[in-house]
């Protein structure tokens, strides 16, 4: 196939081909970042509702610990 085509062709042709996958891999790189940072909010979210678990039950305990020495 290349070897029909002058040298100025294949050059072009084959930059346009490395546009074209650099443009395909950026489009892929974009929608990964997009779904990390989806990924990254949902964690945050989990991660606050288990400090607010934790602050709970440590207040559970100290309750029951003071209970324990009246």
């Amino acid at each position: 196939m290349f070897s029909t085509l002058k040298l100025k062709q294949q050059l072009a042709l084959s930059f346009t081909l490395l546009i074209v996958l650099l443009l395909v891999i950026a489009a892929i790189a974009s929608i990964a970042i997009d779904k990390g940072q989806d990924n990254l909010a949902e964690y945050r979210a989990f991660s606050q509702d288990n400090d607010l678990t934790l602050r709970m039950s440590t207040q559970l305990l100290e309750t029951r610990l003071a209970v324990v020495n009246f």
